[in-house]
């Protein structure tokens, strides 16, 4: 099984990375192992390189996704080595840091003070915030995350019955993008 990455940048600086079932990464790249105008396929939506707002994309090798932002100072670094998790970047125009290791997801923003992590384990979801009042998790110790989100205007969060999980972008207090269920997707 692998998965599709949908990237949708939104006018406040809001990236959108979500979990597509589907057979192939189609990410069109300008360079042959590190691309920097890479941007969705066919239907899906595309989301174009930008140094003005600080992200650009790296190597795709097989599984693995590594993404990293156009200035040093903001770098960071997505490594998706399951296809099971999608992650999300978010305010200021920065990538945070996500790491997917089968089940298992690490999560922090590139700066000291807005530090975030989050961790899945066995199914199960833990959420530790540092120094930043943007971000309060609930969590879940059964087999599924049910009602979890952020207290925030940026994101809220869900999961399936399965251990498919998505983070979906939010304006609102309403839930956009809930979760699939075994092979469908979620809009």
């Amino acid at each position: 099984l692998s998965v599709t990455i949908q990237l949708l940048h939104h006018p406040k600086a809001i990236v959108r990375l979500r979990l597509i079932e589907s057979n192939h990464l189609p990410f069109a790249s300008s360079k042959s192992d590190h691309v920097t105008d890479a941007s969705l396929k066919s239907e899906h939506s595309r989301s174009e390189s930008s140094k003005s707002i600080c992200f650009d994309f790296a190597s795709f090798k097989s599984d693995r996704v590594i993404f990293a932002s156009s200035k040093s100072d903001h770098v960071t670094d997505a490594s998706f080595k399951s296809d099971y998790l999608t992650a999300e970047s978010y305010m200021d125009n920065r990538f945070d840091f996500a790491s997917f290791k089968s089940h298992c997801l690490t999560f922090a923003s590139s700066k000291s003070s807005r530090f975030h992590f989050a961790s899945f384990k066995s199914d199960n979801l833990t959420f530790a915030s540092s120094k930043s009042n943007c971000f309060h998790f609930a969590s879940s110790k059964s087999d599924r995350v049910t009602n979890a989100l952020f207290k925030s205007d940026y994101l809220r969060f869900t999961s399936s019955k399965s251990d498919y999980l998505i983070i979906a972008s939010s304006k609102s207090n309403q839930m956009t993008n809930a979760s699939s269920h075994g092979g469908s997707r979620s809009d």
